[in-house]
């Protein structure tokens, strides 16, 4: 998309808030809007979908495991015991 085919769009941000950008912009020798980009693009780069996946397996694991435990103490004859 050329500069021209860019949508325009209007932000207001606190005067710190507006310093920082300023600064981290300079630091990466780039202008505000591109560090704006920037950052915005990288906020939406974390797939947390892929994080509650991972926690659901690990969930099923954990259960698994469980009862992989409890037929090893059934079959032990430690019931009530431990």
């Amino acid at each position: 998309m050329t500069q021209h085919e860019t949508p325009y769009f209007r932000l207001r941000v606190p005067e710190p808030l507006k310093v920082k950008i300023k600064q981290a912009a300079e630091n990466e020798g780039r202008s505000m809007t591109a560090e704006i980009i920037q950052r915005l693009e990288q906020s939406f780069k974390h797939d947390y979908g892929e994080v509650d996946e991972a926690i659901t397996d690990l969930y099923r694991q954990v259960d698994k495991l469980n009862r992989d435990l409890e037929k090893v103490i059934s079959l032990s004859g430690l019931d009530g015991k431990v």
